[in-house]
């Protein structure tokens, strides 16, 4: 069976071409370009002679486009369309971890607030209103206010990774709409956000809601601060009428015996210096603290410590005294007689025995011994312990500041360079005293200590 002519659409490229001309190869290459003319005019001559056979290509193209007519069109794949329905929202399940901080629980340092915890467990698709009710029923169980106002009330609410810290304010349904719509952009369908309730300081100075329960408010007592002594009113006298005294008493040194530096000398004969140290000034200025009947700057108060008459003597040298008393009075000598029977029976026992010497006479009792003189004080002795005198009894330096009426000055400079015992002060010597800071009535005071402890 001859196979169909070629289809030809209506509408082709063939169609705008010129009727009268014939049809060629245009598969042909350009070599070929001759012969194709050579062709087309024969072609031409051939319509021209013979009617008939234009009228059967007419009648062969009809037939053409009734074929292309009848043949069906073909169908075009598509693909699918996307819907444009709104797609569902996935719906969290949230956990709300709640702190909750009374207004009186802010007044405190950040460090030391307690809040009160609870947690609360909804769904995203829960109204505002529902979260709303669980928290007051939080606040309420356990802040115990006596007005229950969600607006006396802060919230704000935080989420890792999605929501940072300090997170959003949630105070009506946009907000909280607001908040789940960030929720819901995550992944996960288990989410955990942190609720911070903060009640409101309340204005007008109204009584503080939850006081008496969150934190104590009386306040504590302040710790009184010590008062220096030496602040003090009647101390502040006293040292001036110390002052008063030292300027008034400061002695002239017009006797080598006399060591002090401030002297109290009597208006009455023998004139005898009696130095004014820290114990007499401290007495003297106390008692004119009492008024003109007890003392003045020139009179001093009726004091044993003004008796220039009393033993002056050291407390230690009266103690070592009295202790020697004591073991006189208690050692006691026992004597007893032999008679001449006794005599006799011995003689007839024992004759070897040698006669029994007769008992001497008395002895003459001796003569008194003659008054101890006063030793003369050597200035020129390099060391404070005299070359005539002896080390005493050995002691701390407390004791021996105690015992001698030293003051603590004295006892800390000692301390500073290294002093401990009684015994290594018989090396000092006044430039020494000099080097360490001594003041001229401390080194007076140190002479005079040296020379009662030492024997």
């Amino acid at each position: 069976m001859p196979s169909p002519p070629a289809k030809r659409h209506k509408n082709s490229v063939f169609d705008t071409l010129d009727p009268n001309l014939p049809f060629s190869d245009l598969s042909s290459d350009s070599d070929d370009s001759d012969s194709d003319s050579d062709s087309a005019e024969t072609a031409r001559k051939n319509l021209t002679t013979s009617p008939t056979k234009t009228l059967d290509l007419c009648d062969q193209s009809d037939e053409e486009e009734d074929i292309i007519e009848s043949t069906p069109p073909q169908k075009r794949k598509r693909g699918r369309k996307k819907s444009t329905a709104p797609a569902e929202p996935v719906h969290v399940k949230i956990t709300y971890i709640l702190s909750i901080f009374s207004a009186g629980e802010m007044k405190k340092k950040p460090a030391k607030r307690m809040p009160k915890s609870g947690t609360i467990q909804l769904s995203s698709d829960k109204p505002w209103d529902t979260l709303k009710a669980q928290l007051l029923h939080k606040i309420d169980s356990t802040l115990k206010p006596k007005h229950l106002d969600f607006t006396n009330y802060t919230v704000s609410t935080s989420i890792p990774r999605i929501i940072p810290k300090p997170g959003i304010n949630i105070s009506s349904n946009e907000d909280y709409i607001c908040f789940i719509q960030l929720a819901q952009k995550t992944s996960s369908q288990v989410l955990t956000a942190q609720v911070s309730l903060i009640e409101k300081e309340k204005e007008g100075g109204e009584d503080k809601e939850n006081a008496d329960t969150e934190i104590d408010e009386t306040p504590k007592k302040a710790k009184k601060k010590k008062t220096d002594p030496l602040m003090l009113p009647g101390n502040i006298a006293k040292a001036k009428n110390i002052q008063l005294l030292q300027d008034r008493w400061r002695c002239e040194k017009a006797t080598n015996s006399c060591v002090g530096i401030y002297c109290y000398v009597p208006i009455d004969p023998p004139h005898q210096h009696l130095p004014l140290n820290n114990h007499r000034l401290d007495c003297w200025a106390s008692a004119m603290l009492k008024g003109d009947v007890c003392a003045t700057i020139d009179r001093p108060p009726n004091h044993h410590l003004f008796d220039a008459s009393a033993n002056t003597e050291s407390p230690v040298l009266q103690r070592r005294r009295e202790a020697q008393q004591k073991e006189e009075t208690t050692t006691q000598n026992f004597t007893f007689s032999i008679g001449d029977d006794i005599r006799d029976l011995a003689k007839q026992i024992f004759p070897s025995l040698a006669p029994v010497p007769q008992p001497a006479a008395p002895l003459d009792p001796a003569p008194p011994a003659p008054p101890a003189t006063a030793e003369k004080y050597d200035f020129n002795c390099p060391t404070l312990l005299q070359p005539a005198r002896k080390p005493g009894l050995d002691m701390n330096l407390e004791q021996f500041c105690t015992c001698f009426d030293l003051d603590n000055d004295i006892l800390t400079k000692l301390r500073s360079h290294g002093y401990k015992n009684a015994r290594t002060l018989r090396f000092l010597t006044a430039d020494e005293l000099k080097t360490m800071d001594f003041r001229l009535g401390e080194i007076a005071a140190m002479r005079d200590a040296i020379e009662s402890w030492s024997n």
